[in-house]
């Protein structure tokens, strides 16, 4: 028996327009990323890769791809997206492989996934271990390998104890030894280089490999991270809009490389981002219009890291542009 606290996540998926008949409810233990039951569903990050995991499927049919028989997802953590990608995949996915770094967030993540899908159509295999590395390790191929992972480093005697803290830090050796350029570590994008670079080895050739991200960072360096790691017509599937989770921590590391390297990172004023995208009529998240228009709409109100925690300190809550972006292999 699972133990843990007990997720309605049937909001999520309606929203994306997926069937929630027999749905359990997730159970949410105490390491994994804790899922915000209370306000507006799009700051959950999982919404915004079921959304996308959703439009990519619309692509795919609408150009006649082949729909992925075998999907591997790391940084897995309550499930969500496992059972998200079993449900729009339902026609084609045979085999999904799921990772996460805690052996405990992983055994409670099949939990939740296998009694929400169809288990005779269905595979569903988890590894502990970073990135896609337990999948190289066992010579597994995939389809599509997907995955949300953390940007700061955690510090040299730093224990990772919650679900935040999972969610939220890395160790610097998991990532550091992919020898990130520095372009991406000056801007906290070490880990996402580490992703897109360990997940070559598993994709399948004419298969893509997907990252979502916070987009604090200048825009061209989305294409030259899946070009620097192997891939091919970097693209975005989607884009959108949330408010910074974890303010507290996550200023404050982004703020710790403004200063170290000279960078500023992209942060806006909630309340002024939503009415300014809403006011030319930009959906949140969206299809229809990409990261260089949402963020035009908003570089009027930017502020850096340190200036977005200075306003988190005084009770005004920041975000972020957020991306679900795709490379083939």
């Amino acid at each position: 028996m699972l133990e843990g606290k007990e997720i309605d996540a049937s909001p999520l998926f309606q929203k994306i327009g997926l069937d929630t008949k027999g749905l359990w409810p997730i159970v949410e233990t105490p390491k994994m990323y804790p899922y915000k039951i209370e306000g507006d569903i799009r700051q959950n990050w999982s919404y915004f890769m079921t959304f996308g995991l959703s439009a990519l499927r619309q692509e795919m049919l609408k150009n006649q791809q082949k729909l992925p028989a075998s999907i591997g997802i790391t940084g897995i953590g309550n499930g969500i997206e496992g059972i998200a990608a079993a449900k729009i995949f339902e026609n084609s996915l045979r085999q999904l492989f799921i990772v996460d770094t805690d052996n405990e967030i992983l055994n409670g993540a099949l939990v939740n996934i296998r009694r929400n899908i169809n288990k005779t159509r269905v595979e569903v295999i988890g590894h502990v271990g970073s990135f896609a590395e337990p999948l190289e390790a066992e010579g597994v191929q995939v389809d599509l390998f997907a995955g949300n992972v953390p940007n700061l480093p955690s510090e040299e005697d730093q224990e990772l104890i919650t679900g935040a803290d999972h969610g939220t830090f890395m160790p610097r050796a998991w990532y550091e030894k992919y020898q990130p350029p520095e372009k991406f570590m000056q801007w906290a994008l070490g880990t996402q280089y580490a992703h897109l670079k360990s997940a070559r080895n598993v994709v399948k050739e004419g298969g893509s490999a997907l990252t979502l991200v916070g987009g604090r960072f200048p825009l061209h360096l989305a294409d030259e991270l899946y070009n620097e790691t192997g891939y091919q017509d970097p693209q975005e599937v989607i884009s959108g809009y949330k408010e910074q989770t974890e303010p507290g921590p996550d200023l404050r590391g982004y703020g710790q490389f403004e200063k170290l390297f000279g960078v500023s990172f992209h942060f806006y004023m909630q309340d002024i981002a939503e009415k300014a995208l809403k006011a030319v009529g930009i959906a949140n998240p969206t299809r229809m219009h990409n990261a260089a228009k949402i963020k035009s709409v908003l570089e009027p109100y930017s502020k850096s890291a340190q200036e977005a925690y200075a306003l988190y300190q005084e009770g005004i809550p920041c975000g972020h542009t957020v991306h679900l972006l795709q490379g083939t292999r």
